[in-house]
């Protein structure tokens, strides 16, 4: 007899830069790709250790399509339901504030989380990304 037994895959996440330098008020785009093989996992896009200040004229923002994201410990970017176990990608854009100091420096550690089976959870890796402001 050979028994198989179901195993939950960590999902993978990568980004399409990990520094983004930006005028101010000109957004800078990236995009972050997140990849699950198991197949009907839902799978999200988070960041976790950040540095995101809340949005202002001085801060400027990072938006997900239509929304803004704001600061938490751990930041809800995207999800999908997987039903093929091909990659998603999300494009997010961040735009400095009129007023952003040249010291505006915003890390953010994005990474992928299933909500597979069997259980638990599983996390893949972080990629950093480093948002910067072009200095006067």
């Amino acid at each position: 007899t050979i028994t198989v037994s179901p195993v939950n895959d960590a999902p993978t996440v990568a980004t399409s830069t990990t520094s983004a330098v930006a005028t101010r008020t000109v957004a800078s785009h990236f995009t972050v790709t997140v990849r699950d093989v198991d197949i009907g996992d839902v799978v999200a896009t988070l960041i976790g250790t950040n540095t995101l200040p809340a949005s202002s004229t001085s801060t400027g923002t990072l938006v997900v399509g239509t929304t803004t994201l704001a600061p938490a410990t751990q930041i809800s970017v995207a999800s999908f339901s997987n039903p093929d176990g091909a990659s998603s990608t999300v494009n997010l854009a961040w735009t400095p504030g009129a007023l952003a100091p040249d010291s505006l420096q915003v890390s953010l550690a994005f990474f992928a989380r299933d909500v597979g089976q069997p259980a638990p959870s599983a996390s893949s890796a972080t990629q950093t990304v480093v948002l910067r402001v072009v200095a006067n």
